[in-house]
């Protein structure tokens, strides 16, 4: 290890031009790969809108949102469920131009906020987060 400015850093050994080579090629094959997978999926999504008479454009949206499907989705955090539930009831009564950012109640709030928070039982946590999922 070398030392640099006060804190050691790893040094490696510099590739032989073998290995830059060998890298280099690596990266072409995943390259053609990706470029083969992708003119594949654009004919695919021809050929649905093409049977189904549908536009190209919104085949390929219904495409991507059925990948998103795959992707992992986050949770409801029952802190931001509660905040909203206070921030929606501070609000009621006021007028559109009147209402309050939620940046500024929070800020106005915080520590009322996070001592109603943590008395709140798991119960009333999974009532607050059951509100935002029917929102959704």
């Amino acid at each position: 290890m070398v030392q640099v400015q006060g804190r050691p850093q790893c040094s490696r050994a510099k590739l032989t031009a073998t290995q830059k080579a060998e890298r280099c090629k690596r990266q072409e094959a995943l390259t053609d790969t990706i470029n083969t997978a992708k003119s594949a999926y654009a004919q695919e999504a021809a050929h649905i809108s093409e049977t189904h008479g549908r536009s190209l454009k919104w085949t390929h949206n219904q495409l991507f949102l059925r990948s998103c499907m795959l992707c992992q989705q986050r949770g409801v955090n029952s802190w931001n469920a509660f905040v909203r539930a206070k921030h929606k009831e501070a609000n009621e009564d006021l007028e559109k131009g009147e209402r309050i950012q939620l940046t500024q109640f929070i800020a106005d709030n915080k520590t009322k906020l996070v001592d109603a928070h943590s008395k709140l039982t798991f119960a009333e946590k999974r009532v607050y987060n059951m509100q935002v999922l029917e929102a959704r």
